[in-house]
């Protein structure tokens, strides 16, 4: 059985192959993430059909370039010497018409990740910036560019991020990462944009900057899935705030029940070296503790030399930290659906009983979804119609979802079927008890649990 918490592989030059992606998948990946900030379509469309090739399982998430700014050209900054933007310059460090509104004298501005630091030392009337570098070094095109506790002057959804999306949308991705979300507003506008393409894919909202963490909790309701950024997160926040807010972000999820992930730098040594830090293992291990539903690999398997050992030793961490890990229950839910008393009814009896899984047919995948979030101690066997909703469920805790496309008349006796096909799928052992949940027409949500012995059946 594989473990519950779910990696999640960044797929570039250094992972792209079949060879690659199939040995990643069988190591533990479930999900394979494209960043397209790097990359054209020509270039991600090979790449969707190599996963789709590998396996029809693999979860696909786009993570959409967002309204950033990069460096326009190549400079060499030294500490002391005042730069000049100037609008009427067609070239320069990045594009003075993208300045923030509220940029003033004292804003901090950080290249390629809060490497090099300037200060605005003055803005005039005209539009030129003065900048003062606090420190030296070489930046290349393409870097970002960050003001901090500064927003920058772009839209949330730019044409480029629509036409991603779009492709995306054509290419039956199951995930949408919306970069840099800083309030409930922008899913808002993203939920619109895919339902106007009819689009099914589920929202991870990225929150790497001040004002996301802000308004963090009506991000989560409005959102599927949340991302804890912590590369551009902590170029924004002073990275010693990260292990707080982070955990403040995961309690959130749990307590309005939508998934999470623990992203960025999490191996980042491996890309270079064949064996991660013990700070690394600690803080997967941390991410586990908090609640985490999925962690990932970011450049440790798009560019790094071990991409493979990064999946293997990410999953071989998360193993021994998941048999110590404490169940977390939901907190804070006042008033619950029939669904989710439901859900809660299976996890407490999986508790009493030890259970060997919970049995699960879905239509749409929300019953696992929601059984997912209480983290439940034993794995969730999710019974799906079609692979596009076992891909979504690919990014749930505890769940191992199979396709199942036949179509009961009535609940009445087919827990034997499904229990069956757990087995021979290889879930399932013969021997123990195990949790059937599933919904009826009545409710339209789970509504009927159920407890069977194995040797019985």
């Amino acid at each position: 059985m594989k473990n519950f918490t779910r990696i999640i592989a960044t797929i570039g030059p250094a992972s792209e192959s079949p060879e690659v992606i199939r040995s990643m998948h069988r190591a533990g990946m479930t999900v394979a993430r494209l960043n397209f900030s790097h990359g054209d379509h020509y270039y991600f469309q090979r790449i969707i059909r190599t996963i789709r090739a590998v396996s029809p399982e693999i979860a696909i998430i786009l993570d959409t370039k967002g309204p950033e700014i990069r460096t326009l050209s190549g400079i060499d900054i030294k500490r002391g010497n005042p730069i000049i933007m100037r609008k009427s310059v067609g070239k320069g460090i990045f594009s003075v018409s993208h300045l923030p509104r509220d940029i003033k004298k004292g804003t901090k501005v950080l290249l390629d990740d809060g490497r090099i630091e300037l200060n605005v030392s003055n803005v005039g009337k005209s539009g030129q910036v003065l900048l003062m570098p606090l420190t030296s070094g070489s930046v290349s095109e393409g870097k970002k560019v960050t003001f901090r506790n500064v927003a920058a002057n772009l839209p949330f959804l730019s044409a480029r991020d629509e036409a991603d999306i779009l492709f995306g949308i054509q290419s039956s991705v199951d995930f949408i990462a919306a970069s840099f979300v800083s309030c409930a507003d922008d899913v808002r506008q993203l939920r619109r944009f895919l339902k106007q393409h009819r689009s099914t894919a589920r929202i991870i909202a990225k929150i790497e900057n001040a004002n996301g963490v802000r308004n963090i909790a009506e991000i989560i309701r409005e959102s599927d899935v949340i991302m804890i950024a912590r590369g551009d997160l902590g170029v924004e926040i002073p990275v010693q705030a990260i292990p707080r807010i982070q955990k403040h972000i995961v309690s959130q999820c749990r307590r309005y029940r939508k998934a999470v992930i623990v992203a960025t730098q999490m191996l980042e040594s491996m890309k270079e070296q064949g064996q991660p830090t013990r700070a690394e293992v600690n803080d997967v291990a941390q991410s586990i503790e908090e609640g985490t539903d999925s962690v990932m690999l970011s450049s440790e398997t798009s560019v790094g030399l071990y991409p493979l050992r990064s999946v293997s030793m990410m999953a071989s961490i998360v193993s021994i930290y998941e048999k110590e890990k404490r169940a977390i229950q939901s907190e804070g839910s006042v008033r619950k659906t029939v669904g989710q008393a439901a859900c809660e009814a299976a996890y407490v009896a999986c508790q009493r009983i030890a259970a060997k899984a919970i049995l699960v047919p879905t239509r749409s995948g929300s019953t696992a979804i929601e059984m997912s979030l209480l983290h439940p101690p034993c794995p969730i066997i999710a019974f799906a119609p079609n692979y596009d909703v076992l891909r979504k469920l690919q990014l749930s805790y505890a769940v191992f979802p199979c396709i199942e496309a036949r179509v009961f008349p009535s609940l009445q006796g087919v827990e034997k079927h499904f229990i069956s096909k757990a087995v021979k799928s290889k879930l399932l052992r013969h021997h123990g008890t195990v949790i059937f949940l599933a919904g009826n027409s009545r409710f339209g949500e789970a509504s009927i649990m159920e407890i069977f012995p194995l040797s019985r059946r």
